[in-house]
């Protein structure tokens, strides 16, 4: 990293301000040679100047040095704060190019946070999550992982495991050293550890990607109208014809901070024809892949054979029975339907709450903001960490070089979440540290 960077770091389009920034150890030479002030160039104070090409003035700007390695890269960083027009911006960014500055590649500013050692790679990753953060609690659990929140629990873990390897790689030569039940017991609690982490990998793809609640039942039972009421605007047609929707059609809204996709579907019947058969083949594929199934009746007439039949063939842990029409005369019964959450509502009214506060007990029902993982990345890195666990623990007292090199397979694969690499001499200082051999 010997070589200068530079990019427009704010979003394109008429604005304010906008900033092009500067890492690397010509950056402070750069601005020396663009900027005009009144003023010398001081660490860490913003000074007023102008951007000067040759005799012409670009813009009036801003300008902010600071020194390594107190910095986001730990490299020399110069801020330009810039008037948001893109030519302004444009113009600078070239003359900071011509100056000795190379056009950053997407992202490389965080890769020099990480390559210098100021963040892990989980943290690098963060980054990222905060600046596409759906909701406000999405971007809560963002900046936690930037500030370590789970490298902390995967270097405690990693650290367990660590020492468990050193016990038995020092029983290789030393057994009478070595305390196989109580390595047995730690290497058990660390997996538990690592088993509660993949749990909080569904609330994390919530936070990440979006849950995903899909309304369902037969046709003209008000699944459209639902599916407005939820956004509050007219998003879906609505006519008393029977089978409207062929389509699928999804708006995403937000539950208590986590994105949900909500998904209106053709409704569940015999087709006629064959875009209402595509249609219906649609949604039952889109029940498949919810998180949420939100069934929906018609409580102004019975309850029919072909509910029943629906019900049965969808039967998931997320299901939620809600009456709609409640505006009319009540005819449904459908107490006879049992382990099922069952709300009673009218979408034609805007009567949709019972509903709303239905899909929040359900979405936060397994919700641990503290247990979040949301990356697929950690996730595998994570089960793989597991598998080789596992097999360690089946391997103690049986076979420890075996056991040895699962753990180690095991630790490789947690360092892959935070990008540091476990050494054998990392393993030899746990062994002389934790040992008195040669007594």
């Amino acid at each position: 990293m010997n070589d200068t960077i530079a990019a427009i770091s704010t979003p394109p389009g008429i604005g304010g301000i906008g900033i092009v920034r500067i890492s690397g150890p010509k950056s402070l030479k750069i601005a020396k040679k663009i900027f005009r002030s009144k003023k010398p160039i001081e660490n860490r104070k913003l000074i007023y100047g102008k951007i000067i090409n040759k005799d012409e003035v670009i813009d009036e700007v801003l300008l902010s040095y600071h020194k390594a390695p107190y910095t986001y890269t730990r490299e020399d960083i110069v801020e330009i704060n810039i008037h948001s027009g893109l030519s302004s911006l444009k113009e600078t960014l070239s003359l900071v190019i011509s100056c000795g500055a190379r056009l950053a590649e997407p992202g490389e500013f965080t890769k020099r946070a990480y390559l210098s050692g100021r963040i892990d790679l989980s943290q690098a990753e963060a980054v990222s999550k905060i600046v596409s953060a759906k909701t406000e609690l999405a971007r809560k659990i963002a900046v936690r992982e930037l500030g370590g929140s789970l490298s902390l629990k995967i270097k405690e873990i990693r650290e367990g495991l660590l020492s468990c390897l050193s016990y038995i790689e020092a029983g290789l030569d030393f057994e009478e050293e070595l305390d196989k039940e109580g390595i047995y017991k730690d290497t058990i609690l660390l997996k538990e550890k690592l088993d509660n982490l993949i749990l909080g990998y569904r609330s994390g793809r919530y936070l990440s990607d979006c849950a995903i609640g899909v309304i369902v039942g037969k046709p003209n039972v008000g699944k459209s109208s639902i599916l407005n009421a939820l956004l509050g605007t007219k998003r879906a047609i609505v006519t008393p014809i029977p089978g409207t929707t062929r389509d699928l059609v999804s708006e995403i809204i937000n539950i208590k901070g986590i994105p949900l996709k909500i998904v209106d579907t053709a409704g569940l019947c015999f087709a006629i024809d064959i875009v209402e058969k595509e249609g219906i083949e649609m949604a039952w594929a889109a029940i498949e892949t919810s998180d949420i199934v939100i069934l929906v009746f018609d409580g102004s007439v019975s309850l029919t054979d072909d509910d029943l039949v629906i019900l049965e063939k969808i039967k998931k842990d997320n299901l939620i029975l809600c009456v709609n029409k409640c505006d009319l005369p009540l005819a449904i019964d459908i107490s006879q339907i049992k382990n099922y959450p069952i709300v009673y509502i009218s979408a034609k009214e805007g009567n949709i709450s019972p509903l709303v506060s239905t899909i929040e007990e359900t979405l936060f029902s397994s919700f641990d903001e503290n247990n979040i993982i949301t990356s697929i990345r950690h996730k595998e890195a994570i089960e793989k960490a597991i598998f080789h666990l596992e097999r360690a623990i089946h391997e103690i007292d049986k076979r420890d070089e075996i056991a040895s090199i699962e753990l180690r397979a095991s630790i490789d694969s947690l360092s892959g979440i935070i990008g540091e690499k476990i050494t054998d001499e990392d393993i030899l200082d746990k062994i002389f540290f934790t040992f008195c051999i040669g007594k």
